[in-house]
């Protein structure tokens, strides 16, 4: 391994360290001070920087790290999220070429996640390299370069834009999908945007919507019978030693039983001070918890474990046994449980979280995610009511995380009642349905994760972010929606009325089949008069017979358009001799009928949003109102197809070029030379029995 064109082997790491500066994945191990200030200050001191310029870089880099409000605190007594920031700012300290940082963001909240990687881009602008080990997909769309390993060997170096726009391959690595691709992927198209501004535009011109009838369906569906209420919370406020403010703040809630609740909030909000209150662990300064009625004051925290299970943000904070039948059965055998009973109790909690046959293994030589299930196996075996997990995906690769909230949500469906802490927000978008928001120690918000998430105000206040699906589907119809099955439900849905118009259509042409041939037939054969039209059996079967011809021609219509590209519509054209220039108008007319109609939802949704009601009124009223949307969309148009027009003669479409060149080779497939074959035998053999005279035998027979 070299720095710098030097090799590092055999050098003290101490000499590294001054260009190389390592965050690690277990960070609270590098927080070696008393004091916040002399934390970040302890590199500089190793340095022999000079007192005036360590007063001056020490108090920037807290104020960047926003911490200038623990100045003064012990780092012991911080948010997981405050501690990492702070180790980050003391390996900044010393403004080395080299930043390796393991997983820099596991504690950070969603507002600290985006400021951080604001700082690491000007880092970069300035020359510092920088190696990053992380497992949250979004973030590694920042990187220049994307490595991924597998069992200890390079899978894929290159753009992260080329791995992560396809979710098979990320999750046959263990990475987590991006939402994005993800989508696309499950509605079959081509293009794989990895932003939501590019999957709206790209969903816009496939010409998908959402289906409002079923966005409120699901709405509707979110309502869950809870229990009776479990856990009182009433006016609890909390002091920690040295703060400058509470962190809890009159806190005032009820959780009923069987609820799966998420706890949100920026670093240091009172988020896990909270958690605490509900087992015992802390007492309120003022006001009360009570759980199952009793309060948590006056009951030992002992018998508490027997109602409320809690489990930390580092498992490896309660694993203590050497082995993993020891470490669950440790709680049961402190609530009284015999041996026959305990053994019983640790068979059971493996198996609800999938380690069957680990029992006589070490927890410490376990992967982290597993170790995470032991802790919770070990919370399990005690049969608590309720689980509290402070931020159960942290440290976990996407494969993982899904897992233990799928483990969550097993638990949960089983009776559990299930409160999270956590800065993953898909995850609490998707599993949890209710939300509990914190802001600097006071109650802001306490609602159902929808409402939450559609809450811009709310979420701006506490430096929250939506999931990526919860924005694309907000732009798409205002619709707010949690998971990418949510999405695909509704765009699906959405997909249904234009199969009832092509329907409709098909019965439209069929009754007007049967009217014309009736009109069309002699008098001698008109036997039924129904008003001025004359009818018969023969006219009757001769329009049915028309219809159906007309249906037939729509449907493989519908059908051809649905799965042919503009590109091989109109090669196929130039196969059979139409000019270049005829083929490519038409390439642009298909290029811009998408366009129109992704600009007709647009403007059909900002003049609804003034008040313009288009479902109400007589015929003429609503036509009338369609002004407002038919002026936009055909402006719109003829802008489109002027600046088309000059960015062809731009980019040298003109004279000269009438003997381009194609950039694809669209060859014949055995299909299509089996269809063709197929379709002119048909149109042969219908052609012969006209002429021959053998279909109208046919016919009277």
């Amino acid at each position: 391994v070299r720095v710098g064109g030097q090799a590092i082997s055999g050098r003290p790491v101490y000499e590294t360290a001054r260009r190389v500066g390592m965050l690690f994945q277990d960070f609270e191990a590098q927080l070696l001070a008393s004091d916040v200030e002399r934390e970040v200050a302890f590199g500089l001191e190793n340095a022999g920087m000079p007192r005036e310029q360590m007063r001056e870089r020490v108090p920037m880099l807290l104020d960047m790290m926003e911490l200038s409000h623990v100045i003064g605190r012990d780092p012991a007594t911080l948010s997981g999220g405050q501690k990492q920031r702070l180790a980050l700012a003391a390996v900044l300290a010393p403004r080395p070429s080299v930043l390796v940082l393991d997983e820099p963001t596991t504690d950070i909240d969603p507002r600290g996640k985006e400021k951080l990687a604001d700082t690491l881009s000007v880092l970069s602008d300035m020359g510092t390299t920088m190696l990053i080990a992380e497992h949250e997909t979004h973030d590694a769309l920042e990187a220049q370069s994307l490595a991924v390993l597998r069992a200890g060997a390079l899978a894929f170096d290159g753009a992260p834009e080329e791995l992560l726009a396809d979710p098979d391959q990320c999750r046959e690595w263990g990475i987590l999908p991006l939402q994005m691709p993800e989508l696309c992927a499950r509605l079959d198209l081509e293009v794989r945007p990895l932003t939501p501004a590019d999957a709206r535009q790209s969903l816009l011109n496939a010409g998908w919507s959402l289906d409002q009838a079923e966005c409120l369906a699901i709405r509707k569906a979110d309502g869950r019978e809870v229990g009776d209420p479990l856990i009182e919370v009433e006016g609890v406020s909390f002091s920690y030693p040295q703060a400058r403010r509470p962190a809890l703040d009159d806190v005032t809630l009820t959780i009923a039983e069987g609820e799966f609740v998420v706890i949100l909030g920026e670093n240091g909000s009172g988020k896990s001070t909270l958690a605490r209150h509900l087992n015992g662990l802390l007492s309120p300064a003022s006001g009360s918890v009570r759980v199952a009625g009793r309060d948590t004051r006056e009951t030992p925290v002992r018998q508490m474990a027997a109602q409320v299970g809690y489990l930390f943000q580092n498992p490896d904070h309660q694993i203590f046994a050497s082995t993993v039948r020891e470490e669950v059965g440790f709680g049961p055998r402190n609530l009284g449980a015999d041996d026959a009973e305990v053994e019983r109790r640790v068979g059971e909690a493996l198996e609800m979280v999938e380690l069957r046959g680990t029992e006589e293994a070490s927890p410490f030589v376990l992967t982290k995610g597993e170790r995470q299930r032991v802790a919770l196996a070990s919370v399990l075996a005690c049969r608590p009511r309720v689980i509290v997990f402070d931020e159960p995906t942290t440290g976990l690769d996407g494969i993982q995380q899904r897992a233990m909230m799928d483990l969550l949500a097993r638990l949960n469906a089983e009776g559990h009642t299930i409160i999270v802490i956590t800065h993953c927000t898909w995850a609490a978008a998707e599993y949890a349905r209710r939300a509990i928001v914190l802001d600097e120690g006071r109650l802001v918000g306490d609602a159902p994760v929808r409402e939450v998430f559609g809450d811009e105000k709310l979420l701006a206040r506490t430096g929250q972010v939506r999931p990526a699906v919860t924005e694309l589907s907000e732009a798409l119809g205002g619709c707010t929606l949690l998971s990418v099955d949510e999405l695909v439900i509704v765009l699906a849905s959405a997909a249904l009325p234009n199969l009832r118009r092509v329907a409709g259509l098909g019965a439209i042409l069929l009754v007007m089949s049967v009217l014309l041939w009736a009109l069309m037939l002699p008098e001698r054969e008109q036997t039924w008069m129904l008003g001025p039209f004359y009818a018969s059996p023969t006219s009757v079967l001769y329009g049915l017979a028309m219809g159906l011809r007309l249906n037939a021609l729509l449907l493989l219509g519908v059908a051809y358009v649905s799965c042919t590209r503009p590109e091989e519509f109109t090669w196929a054209l130039r196969r059979i001799g139409v000019p270049a220039t005829a083929t490519l108008a038409l390439s642009l007319t298909f290029r811009l009928a998408p366009m129109l109609a992704g600009t007709a939802y647009t403007v059909t949704q900002a003049q609804t949003a003034r008040g313009l009601d288009l479902r109400s009124g007589g015929l003429f009223t609503r036509i009338a109102r369609y002004v407002p949307l038919i002026v936009p969309i055909l402006a719109y148009a003829m802008r489109s197809a002027d600046d088309m027009t000059r960015a062809l003669e731009s980019r040298g479409l003109g004279a000269a070029s009438r003997g381009r060149t194609e950039y694809h080779e669209y060859r014949w497939s055995a299909g299509d030379v089996v269809l063709v074959a197929g379709a002119v035998t048909l149109a042969v053999a219908c052609v012969w029995l006209r002429v021959s005279g053998l279909g109208e035998i046919v016919g009277r027979l």
